[in-house]
């Protein structure tokens, strides 16, 4: 099952997933860049269908961030926050928080979101999700 922008054969990307998309046994997300200020910002937003699955959570700041602002990403199951990190925008460093491993099962909401926990201020974040999906 094929959904979205997900064309294994001769695709292009087309831009940021709006859901997870599914090619074969394998899943993923990706939200973009996207300006994020002191609201939380969905970033990514589906309900997963017949299968669970076991996926890798990656947050990450725009390359064109250039605040030392604390973020703060949460991962919400079904309306409950099941996961969430802030971090610092480290300019000089590098923008890498290590993978964070979620299982999701069958028919679950699933909402990644972010903020600026430090100001008002408007910078670009964005989230990926990666994995295996399991059927029956």
């Amino acid at each position: 099952m094929i959904s979205g922008a997900g064309n294994p054969v001769g695709g292009s990307f087309t831009g940021p997933s709006e859901a997870l998309e599914i090619i074969g046994n394998h899943g993923y997300a990706y939200s973009g860049s996207l300006p994020v200020n002191n609201n939380f910002t969905e970033l990514i937003s589906y309900t997963s269908g017949n299968y669970y699955a076991d996926l890798n959570f990656v947050p990450f700041f725009g390359i064109e961030s250039e605040s030392n602002d604390e973020y703060l990403w949460r991962v919400r199951l079904n309306g409950q926050v099941v996961y969430q990190i802030m971090v610092e925008n480290q300019v000089s460093t590098a923008n890498w928080f290590g993978v964070v491993g979620l299982i999701i099962p069958s028919y679950t909401e699933v909402r990644v979101e972010a903020k600026n926990a430090s100001d008002s201020t408007a910078n670009n974040v964005g989230a990926l999700l990666t994995g295996r999906i399991y059927r029956k």
